[in-house]
């Protein structure tokens, strides 16, 4: 970029009149002007994008589509961003449905990006649009139920795709307000954005620049205050006002929050004046523009954790190759680091984050099947026996968190049918808050797949929300009441499946009668009528049954909840208890274990615990996690008081049992050289954690 149109663009306020200017100094050649936009947008410049797509589109100069698929998220003005969108070149659709994928953009943004893509299919492809927009579109929907109000250009596109789940979706995001009437603003907002096709950019464009202070916070004096009369400080000897007042003046105007600095100085420093309030408020690009060697150790975590949330990866692998992750806190990061790149299946960065870590090749047993999947995604014989591998040593280990991560590194990859399978193998043995996240990701996955909404393995994990609560308060009564709207809504839902089943076959029979009956012209007009009534029942049953779905969903969520909250007052209450006398304190699973004790002379064993442990003890109470955890040491030292009450099970004799108070127990295996923690659980649950054994 040449120097002229880089001080403009770094000192002078974005309006028509400098717009103009950066306009009269662009490149003569397209191929250098597509260079430059290609270098702003890989610096992550953002005042420098717009500067030079506005500039480009006031004197009619090509700009190449590919550029939004890096450069879309950092537009902020919708309507602007759609006649500029509109105006360029190249396969619009491919492009805006890569950065729809790839990037982290506000909602309107993205719901103006699948407006667009439909728009421009109908204009020069006949209406044949990719169905991809109808997959993004619901997730988007789904994604955004918290913020129903960036929605509005979602009703507008459901209306011209003519999707009953998306549409379905949008009703439920809106439960309680005025759904006609938001419905038909929104609409008619939407129409609106489309008279913006063909407008000039300097419409878009602020006529006089601005020169009001503006900045995120209190202002603070780029100058120090000082007297008219005072010596000036640079130490000419003559009075401030007749030498530097005038030229630190215009440094006042732009003024920052940071005292003694200059808005474009902080920008051009911004590490070192950064705060974690001020990095909770920095976009995507901004944070990607950050050196990570000059960015505070007690920042980092929220540093990388913001880049991951806009899709920064590339940006992560490379703060990583620069700090390594030997430090404690470092090896988190990097485990939550690649939680985001399996979500978005990017090998490179993958390879990059393993080679920081693992110099020689990676420890496969040390990682999630996940990463291991992705890791041999480039090689499908090695891919294929990669998920072999993994599928054994699930079946092998019974570990039901080992199971939930094969699941979810299925449901992230391109098999994503397999992942659902898997995933519902997983619902009735996961804890209840994992299942229930297990569903909301086949759900996802089958809108990527362009499944039918409905899930049947949700009855399974209903049923488990559904299981008898003895507690009574505000608490328990929330649970029965959303249960019981779960069960209606359930039996909703499989009448009009059923409903919808016969339709089909209906239209089956009738198709079937017509091909026959081709002979008769009368007949065949008859065929046609009751054929297209049956068409309209069906896409009828098929909306109500995709909004009742939705309605499910969110009943399921408010079940899950109320679950939690039962939980957490039966442990509050656990823990005030006192502890039980011996005489109270009867063994009541007696059932479930053979007579006689074991030998109490044991010799001190190292103690091997389960993946899931750190987990369990989080969720018990703090006087009871204390006490399993001295037990445990007193058995792994060999203790012999340790070993009174040990008892071995019956269907699997080299599983011992020991009580911890009243309502938990821990199983455990003695082995030569070691001791095998298999659980620790609530004395309900053990009769079914026995049959998993």
């Amino acid at each position: 970029m040449s120097p002229a149109v880089r001080h403009i663009i770094d000192n002078e306020k974005f309006y028509l009149g400098s717009v103009q200017r950066v306009a009269e100094n662009l490149p003569p050649s397209d191929a250098e002007l597509s260079a430059w936009i290609t270098a702003v947008v890989d610096s992550h410049d953002s005042t420098a994008f717009h500067f030079l797509l506005c500039a480009a589109a006031l004197v009619e100069r090509p700009v190449a589509s590919h550029h939004l698929r890096l450069g879309l998220s950092m537009m902020s003005n919708v309507e602007m961003t759609f006649c500029l969108v509109w105006q360029m070149q190249g396969d619009l659709p491919a492009d805006l449905l890569h950065a729809t994928r790839h990037s982290v953009m506000s909602h309107p943004m993205h719901a103006m990006a699948l407006l667009v893509i439909h728009a421009w299919c109908a204009q020069h492809r006949h209406g044949v649009f990719p169905p991809e927009i109808v997959t993004e579109a619901r997730l988007l929907a789904h994604a955004a139920k918290k913020v129903p109000d960036q929605l509005y250009f979602l009703w507008g596109l459901a209306q011209r795709i003519n999707d009953p789940h998306l549409d379905a979706v949008l009703v439920e995001c809106f439960r309680g307000k005025d759904i006609p009437r938001i419905k038909q603003a929104a609409i008619i907002a939407t129409a609106g954005v489309f008279n913006f096709i063909g407008a000039p950019i300097s419409y878009f464009l602020a006529k006089e620049a601005d020169h009001r202070i503006s900045a995120a916070g209190t202002l603070r004096r780029a100058v120090e205050r000082i007297g008219r009369n005072d010596p000036c400080p640079c130490g000419s000897g003559k009075k401030y006002k007749r030498c530097c007042e005038a030229k630190d003046q215009e440094r006042l105007r732009h003024s920052s929050t940071v005292a003694g600095m200059t808005q474009a100085e902080v920008r051009a420093r911004p590490e070192e004046q950064l705060t974690r309030a001020r990095l909770e408020k920095m976009t995507g690009h901004e944070l990607a523009r950050l050196d990570p060697l000059l960015v505070k150790p007690a920042l980092r975590e929220t540093y990388i954790i913001r880049l991951g949330a806009g899709g920064f990866l590339s940006e992560i692998c490379t703060i990583f190759e620069t700090l390594g992750c030997g430090e404690p806190h470092l090896l988190k990061l990097w485990h939550e680091a690649f939680l985001c790149i399996t979500l978005r299946q990017r090998l490179d960065c993958a390879r990059r984050m393993m080679q920081v870590r693992y110099q020689h090749g990676p420890a496969w047993g040390h990682i999630s099947p996940g990463i291991s999947l992705l890791l041999c995604s480039d090689d499908l014989p090695r891919y294929y026996d990669m998920l072999e591998h993994l599928c054994h040593e699930t079946v092998r280990s019974n570990d039901d968190v080992f199971h939930e991560k094969l699941a979810f590194g299925l449901l992230c990859s391109p098999l994503k049918s397999l992942g659902i399978l898997v995933a519902r193998s997983s619902i009735p043995i996961s804890s209840k808050p994992s299942a229930t996240f297990m569903i909301e990701q086949i759900q996802a996955a089958r809108d990527r797949l362009h499944l039918p909404p409905e899930e049947p393995f949700a009855d399974v994990l209903e049923q488990r929300l559904n299981d008898t609560t003895h507690e009574t308060g505000a608490e328990a009564a929330a649970l029965q009441q959303s249960r019981h709207l779960l069960a209606e809504k359930a039996a909703e839902i499989r009448t009009r499946n059923e409903k919808l089943a016969q339709l089909q076959r209906d239209i089956r029979l009738h198709e079937k009668q017509r091909v026959t009956a081709a002979a008769l012209p009368p007949r065949v007009s008859a065929e046609e009528d009751t054929l297209r009534l049956l068409r309209e029942k069906l896409a009828a049953t098929s909306a109500s049954l995709s909004a009742a779905n939705a309605e499910r969903t969110a009943l399921r969520r408010q079940a899950m909840e109320a679950v939690r909250q039962v939980e957490a007052e039966r442990a509050k209450h656990a823990a005030a208890q006192p502890r039980p006398t011996d005489d109270s304190d009867a063994d009541d699973d007696a059932t479930l274990t053979l007579p006689g004790g074991i030998d109490s002379q044991q010799l001190p064993r190292p103690i091997d615990f389960p993946r899931r442990f750190h987990d369990t003890l989080s969720q018990l109470p703090t006087q009871t996690g204390r006490a399993a955890l001295i037990l445990i040491g007193r058995i792994a030292a060999g203790d012999p008081s340790a070993f009174a009450g040990v008892v071995r099970l019956r269907v699997a004799p080299d599983v011992l049992r020991i009580r911890i108070g009243r309502d938990h127990r821990l199983l455990f295996r003695l082995h030569p050289d070691r001791v095998e923690l298999v659980d620790l659980i609530n004395r309900r649950d053990l009769d079914r954690r026995i049959g998993r054994l």
